[in-house]
C-alpha cells in the first residue's frame, strides 16, 4: 500500500501550474527518493497514466488518466452536455465529429461520434495529437493563454506529414487569422488523406475548456467546402458555450 500511495502523492504532484515534471525535480519537490520516483514514474507511464516526452524526457498526464476521468460523474458533464450536439452535426455533415479537451502540450479527444460512413476518420476516447499541426490544437493556441503561445516559441517544431507547416512564423500568423475568424484548419498536417476544422468551446469565465472538431477523408473534406463545413462546426460549439454558461449558473 504504501508504494501505491506513494504512486498517488506523484499523480497529484501534476497540476495545471506545473504540467510536466523531470525525475531529479519532481523527487525534491516530493522529498522522494529519485530511483523510486523513476520506477513510479515508468510505472505510471507503461499504464498510460502518465508519457514522457521522446526529447525533454520530462513526463506529463497522459491519455490514460483522462480516459479514466470521463468514468466520474464531474468529468462527464460536458461530454453530456455536448453529445446530442455533436450527434446533431455527425448528422447533419455525415462526418466524424470530435470534443476535445488539452492535457499539456497535447489534445485528447473526450467524445467521439464517428460518421456511419464505410469510408472514414475513427478516434477513442484517449486518442492524442499534437498542438502545432492540428486544427484542435490550433484553436487552444490562437485563444488559450499566452503561456501556451511562449512554449511554442521555445519548442522545436517538427513535420508529421509533408503537408505539416513548420515555419514558427507562418504558424504564429495564422494562429492571429484563427482568433479573427473563430475556427481553425488542419490540411493534411497531422495525418495523410485527412483534413479537419474545428472550433472552441468557451466556458463561463471564458476561457477555452474544450473544442469541437470535424475529421474527414481529403477526398471527401475538399479544400473549398472547409470553411463552409467550419462555420457550422463553429456555431455547434457556439451552441454548446452557451449551454454550459446556462448549466453552471
Amino acid at each position: 500500500m504504501k508504494t501505491v500511495a506513494k504512486a498517488i502523492h506523484l499523480l497529484k504532484m501534476f497540476s495545471a501550474d506545473h504540467e510536466e515534471w523531470g525525475v531529479s525535480e519532481l523527487g525534491r519537490a516530493a522529498n522522494m527518493d529519485k530511483v523510486i520516483v523513476h520506477r513510479l514514474l515508468r510505472a505510471l507511464a507503461d499504464g498510460g497514466l502518465l508519457e514522457q516526452d521522446a526529447e525533454t524526457r520530462r513526463y506529463r498526464v497522459g491519455p490514460g488518466l483522462f480516459a479514466l476521468a470521463q468514468r466520474n460523474r464531474g468529468s462527464v458533464d460536458v461530454t453530456a452536455l455536448a453529445r446530442p450536439y455533436l450527434e446533431q452535426l455527425r448528422d447533419e455533415t455525415g462526418e466524424t465529429i470530435l470534443l476535445s479537451v488539452r492535457r499539456g502540450n497535447v489534445i485528447v479527444v473526450a467524445l467521439p461520434c464517428e460518421s456511419r460512413q464505410a469510408v472514414r476518420v475513427s478516434a477513442e476516447v484517449g486518442d492524442s495529437v499534437p498542438m502545432h499541426c492540428s486544427a484542435s490544437g490550433r484553436v487552444f493556441l490562437a485563444f488559450g493563454s499566452s503561456a501556451l503561445l511562449q512554449e511554442l516559441k521555445a519548442t522545436p517544431i517538427r513535420a508529421i506529414t509533408s503537408h505539416t507547416l513548420t515555419s514558427r512564423d507562418e504558424i504564429i500568423k495564422l494562429l492571429a487569422e484563427i482568433k479573427r475568424r473563430g475556427w481553425a484548419i488542419d490540411d493534411e498536417e497531422l495525418a495523410e488523406g485527412v483534413r479537419a476544422v474545428a472550433a472552441p468551446v468557451f466556458g463561463p469565465t471564458g476561457e477555452v475548456e474544450c473544442c469541437v472538431a470535424l475529421r474527414a477523408p481529403s477526398a471527401r473534406l475538399l479544400r473549398n467546402e472547409m470553411p463552409k463545413l467550419a462555420r457550422k462546426v463553429a456555431a455547434t460549439a457556439g451552441r454548446i458555450s452557451e449551454e454550459l454558461k446556462r448549466s453552471r449558473l
